[in-house]
């Protein structure tokens, strides 16, 4: 007997596989074909919801920014765990480094997503700023940091280490070292605290 499932819940599943397939064999490599097998539709069903496989792409990245987001705004509302501590773990919370995120990120690099890249990019850093504006105001309150442009400050640094610290960056492990060191003493000068109370918060960043 046929199983019928409601429009969400076959986009979703459509999404779930092509997830897997994409880690397992690459966008690149993943046909519509597959897809369709392993989730047992008709080509029209996929294409009802899906119009090509560059747009399951699009969904696909979407969803995992979302998700990232998602994650990163339950870690940083923990209370339970030291504002610094949290900081440092709502930034480690972002990294994309799986064999999904890796894929997707080698893929929107390319100049031929480069529209999908600047979404994904904007998308992000609006997001992830307001989150840090709040960790910041909250550091203010607890008299940890000097902070009087919480926003702009957490909009500069998500904008900066976004870019900096792109994984497809070349660049040799002296320069990262320097990038990273210069990324600290920044930040504590954003933040009003003196130089050197942030080195440990935030190398855990980068483990």
């Amino acid at each position: 007997m046929r199983i019928v499932k409601d429009s969400a819940e076959r986009r979703t599943q459509i999404l779930d596989v092509s997830e897997e397939l994409f880690a397992s064999k690459g966008y690149v490599s993943t046909s519509t074909n597959d897809i369709i097998e392993q989730v047992g539709i008709a080509r029209g069903t996929l294409y009802y919801h899906f119009k090509s496989k560059e747009e399951i792409l699009d969904a696909v990245v979407l969803r995992f920014t979302n998700n990232l987001i998602k994650k990163a705004r339950e870690v940083s509302k923990d209370t339970s765990i030291p504002l610094l501590d949290r900081i440092s773990l709502t930034m480690k919370s972002l990294s994309s480094d799986t064999p999904l995120g890796r894929e997707l990120l080698s893929e929107i690099h390319k100049s031929e997503n480069a529209l999908l890249h600047q979404k994904v990019q904007d998308i992000m850093i609006s997001n992830i700023a307001l989150i840090f504006e709040q960790m910041i105001k909250e550091g203010n309150e607890q008299g940890l940091f000097n902070c009087s442009y919480p926003f702009a400050v957490a909009d500069m640094i998500i904008t900066y280490s976004y870019i900096a610290f792109d994984s497809t960056r070349e660049i040799s492990l002296e320069d990262k070292k320097l990038l990273i060191k210069g990324f600290i003493v920044n930040i504590e000068r954003l933040l009003g605290v003196a130089e050197g109370s942030l080195v440990n918060s935030i190398l855990k960043i980068f483990e």
